[in-house]
């Protein structure tokens, strides 16, 4: 079940621009709420953050997404947004 959505979370997200990735991502900053499809589309998204190659090392951590801050695309580098509004 869980291999199925990955799959469509992923052919979602290569359809995406590289704004409406990032939108997404932060969408779930500060989002605590948890559950098994949850965690199958963030590491669907990390998957694609990291396919994309954006300098992204200020978000990926132990094979895992940092949605703590927002973020924006400067260049080909992920930053932290100067707010979280």
């Amino acid at each position: 079940m869980y291999k199925d959505l990955s799959k469509q979370f992923e052919e979602s997200f290569q359809e995406k621009t590289d704004q409406e990735l990032i939108a997404i991502f932060n969408q779930y900053v500060g989002n605590k709420g948890w559950c098994s499809a949850k965690a199958v589309y963030i590491a669907a998204l990390r998957e694609e953050i990291t396919k994309r190659n954006f300098d992204n090392t200020s978000i990926i951590i132990a094979g895992g997404l940092k949605l703590s801050k927002r973020v924006m695309l400067i260049g080909n580098r992920l930053e932290f947004a100067a707010s979280n509004s």
